[in-house]
This record gives structure tokens, sequence and C-alpha cells, in this order.
């Protein structure tokens, strides 16, 4: 058992545990005398990165080979094997994605001889040499759950060694280090492995830039669907899990689990459904004649050229001029709840009109100061206070679909606002478009293709027009 993510061990010691069991049934069976076990500690192989938990998981599969003993094979008896305390799981600690994993755990080779008082039952039976490495290594691990844009420089060169000649590798979650690691091992062991990561990484982005690649070097034998996992720590925020099973190749009955449930199935798809691997991959622009769907407006103002309801009213009752720079903006919850807030639009040719206003004057100079220190992009909007990043504007009517929805909705709250309204980042809209578009986006058809492909935020569709409007599918392909 291998852990290239092992933490203090509890992955570890479970399967130490649960092999325990399965053993002890064995032997209850065939009604053994001998009740020693064959399962060594030594046999288990961890990757921490912390020097103190790496002492920690050392210590717990001590711990948990003596609860066993004691359970399995008499207190007297364990009392009588825990000491001298002898070798313990091979944890090394270091940074498992720039660590060789094949020199932390080498290749497992069985023993060529015969040992037929084994297993009676099984005739020329290979010997298994219990005091090496067994024959087949299985990885499983937790590995940090660290989105694209959350990731340390640090974090990001690592992906960048680990994943080499990958394409996008930075819009890739951090976890996808550990499952391309355990692939090429896999690939060159013959081992299987199986992680837990947030549902993002069978989603959206990750399949053509990540599952795109790989498939050709493994496939996935059992998928445990989207699940809720969260502990006992307080004001700890609930991840949204998947379980991803990889095999360089498997013979045996592929299954997905959900919940209580399993179904046999005759493949996999990275989009973890009973279907081949077709993957969805965004293009730059509409395959066909569909009008093209862009982002809304950009603010980058620190808040400043944004308005409540209330904000906006001071300052028409003390500048009533001001009204006609005043426009109705919608975000993502502004458009879903139908209240919105309001913003300062401004053209070029109206500046010198409303600098005339001093609340007006007084939030440019604002916006100005605080673009000066927002980064490179910011700073490039200093000269334009007055306005956001993008100038974007209906002649008639602005169809508006927010980036992210419930998941309990059976449709995506599209709809339509007048040219006066302005719209967010939050949200992806398309220009005065033909009302057909309107109809085929919000059906109901739609939205299963959004739950389908798209990524998601915890549970809820994230709809993102590269991914969900503007598409082509294809079938992965072996990695080169």
């Amino acid at each position: 058992m291998f852990d290239p993510a092992c933490g203090s061990g509890n992955f570890l010691v479970i399967a130490y545990i649960q092999m325990r069991e399965i053993e002890a049934e064995i032997i209850q069976r065939r009604r053994d005398d001998d009740k020693k076990s064959w399962i060594k500690l030594a046999n288990f192989y961890g990757i921490e990165i912390k020097d103190f938990a790496v002492e920690i998981a050392r210590l717990a599969l001590l711990i948990a080979e003596f609860q066993c003993d004691v359970r399995m094979i008499g207190q007297q008896e364990a009392r009588s094997l825990v000491l001298p305390l002898k070798k313990t799981g091979q944890i090394t600690c270091g940074n498992a994605l720039r660590l060789d994993w094949l020199q932390v755990c080498p290749p497992a080779k069985p023993v060529e001889h015969q040992r037929k008082d084994l297993f009676d039952d099984v005739p020329e039976q290979v010997e298994v040499d219990f005091d090496a490495v067994e024959p087949e290594t299985y990885i499983c691990g937790n590995p940090p759950f660290t989105g694209a844009r959350e990731q340390s420089i640090s974090q990001k060169e690592d992906l960048r060694q680990a994943m080499s000649g990958f394409a996008g590798v930075n819009s890739l979650d951090y976890v996808c280090g550990w499952v391309w690691k355990a692939v090429k091992f896999g690939r060159d062991t013959e081992s299987s492995s199986a992680f837990v990561a947030t549902n993002s990484l069978c989603q959206g982005q990750s399949i053509p830039l990540f599952w795109g690649s790989i498939l050709g070097d493994a496939e996935i034998f059992f998928a445990y669907l989207t699940f809720k996992w969260q502990n006992n720590a307080t004001n700890n925020a609930a991840v949204h899990c998947v379980i991803v099973g990889l095999a360089r190749s498997f013979r045996g009955k592929k299954l997905i689990f959900d919940s209580d449930t399993s179904t046999e199935v005759a493949n996999i798809s990275p989009y973890l459904t009973n279907n081949k691997n077709v993957i969805v991959r965004k293009t730059p622009v509409p395959l066909d004649e569909r009008p093209e769907l862009v982002s809304g407006n950009q603010a980058i103002d620190g808040g400043h050229l944004i308005l409540s309801k209330m904000e906006m009213h001071n300052i028409i009752a003390a500048s009533p001029n001001a009204r006609v720079f005043f426009r109705p903006l919608y975000g993502a919850d502004d458009f879903v709840q139908n209240v919105p807030r309001y913003c300062i639009w401004v053209k070029e040719e109206e500046v010198f009109l409303a600098a005339q206003i001093p609340e007006f004057q007084n939030r440019f100079d604002l916006v100005r100061e605080y673009r000066r220190n927002a980064g490179e992009v910011a700073s490039s909007l200093v000269h334009v206070p007055f306005r956001f990043r993008y100038v974007h504007e209906a002649k008639n009517v602005t169809l508006v679909v927010p980036r992210t929805t419930t998941d309990r909705r059976e449709y995506i709250p599209i709809g339509l606002l007048l040219a006066s309204a302005i719209t967010t980042d939050a949200v992806q809209v398309i220009y005065d478009p033909e009302n057909y578009i309107l109809s085929v986006l919000s059906s109901k058809l739609h939205m299963r293709w959004i739950k389908a492909v798209a990524g998601r935020l915890k549970s809820d569709p994230r709809w993102h027009g590269a991914a969900v409007y503007v598409t082509r599918c294809l079938v992965g392909k072996r990695r080169k």
C-alpha cells in the first residue's frame, strides 16, 4: 500500500486494519491454529511533506498493528510481539510532486518458487516474499484540495515539474499532479490507484486539459460520484468530492457508486458517466452562425463606481443633474432576484459635465488611486477613472446568463434586459440576439447538457460559455 499524500497516516492505518480483518476471517474459515499475520508494516509506504506528521504516521501504524494483534491473536501474544519495536511503515518526508515515486516505493517483484502448504487448494501457488514488498502495489490517497486560483507560486512550480509537457498546467487543480504521477507509476509497474479529490477534477476545463492527455495511459475502473465531505472542525466548510480509481488496463467489472448504490458499466468516462471517452473542448469562436457570447462589464473600480439605490438617490438629491449618468447594474444575484444596483456610466464626450458633480469627481479620484495600486491591468486604466474596464452596451436588449445556478433548478434563470441596463462580469451576455437563442438556452435540454459537461461551484453548475455554448466533442486520445 502506498499513499503519496499520507499526512498522519489515516488512509494507511485504515487499509492495514481492513486487511487484517479480512486475513482474520480467512484464518477463521480455514481453522488455522497459527494466527500469525502475514501482513507486514514494511509493505506500507507513504510520502508526507511535514516531518512531524511523518513520525505520527509511523507511530499510528505501530499502534494499529498492536491493536489488531490484541483483537485477533490475543492480548498476551500481542504484548510479546510489540517489543522490541521493529520496522514500521516506510514513510518518506518530502514533496511528493518532486520525488521519484519509484525510488520511494520500488516496483514489487514476486519470489518465483512454490509453496503448497500456504494455500493447499490452489496448485502451484507463487509464494509472496513477505519480508520484501508485495508483488502488487495499490496507491491510495487524499491529496491537497487546492484549486488553480488558490495555488501559491511554489505549488504552481510543483505542478510544472510534475507535469512537464502538459498544456494549461496553470489552470489545473493541485491534485492533478498526484493523479498524473500515479498514472505514470502504474504505467511502469502495472499498479492501480484511487484518489479522493474535489469534484472539479472531473468537470469543466479539467476534462480537455487533463483527462484528454492521460486516457491512453490509464482507464477509470471505478468512480464514486459527488458527495459532501466535512469534519468536526469549527467553521469547517464542506468540500464536494469524488473518488476515482485508475488502472493501466482493467478486465474486471467497472462500477459507478452513488450514495449506497452501485452500477456496473461498460466504460466510465472522465465525466464519471457510463459513456465512451468523449471530451467536450471549447473553441475560441462559434463554429456556426450563432451570435458571440461575452462576459459582462468588468469594473476594476474598488467599488467606487457602483452604488446602492439609496446612495444613488442621495447623490441625485444633492445634484439633480447626476440622474442622467446612472444606469441599473445587474450581476448574477441582482438579476436572479430582480433587484438591481446602480452604476455611474459616463461616456468619453460626457466626462467634463460629469466631473462638475462633486460626488462624481470625488469617486473618480478614488478610482484613480485604487487602480494605481491594483496590478498591471488596473494601472492601465488610471487615465479613464470615470468608466469600467470594458464598455459593452446593447442596442435593444441584452440576453443574460448567470455564471452559477443552483443544482436544484430545472432551468437556468436566463432572461432579457433592456438596453439601458449594464451587466457585470458575474454574468455572460449576448447583445441583441435573435429570439430563438433565448428559447434554446433556457430549455431543459440545455440544462441537462450543462449538468453533464460544465464545471461546478461545490455542487452547483457553472455556466461557462466556452465550455457549454461554443464547444466541439472529441474522443480522448493517447498522450504522446
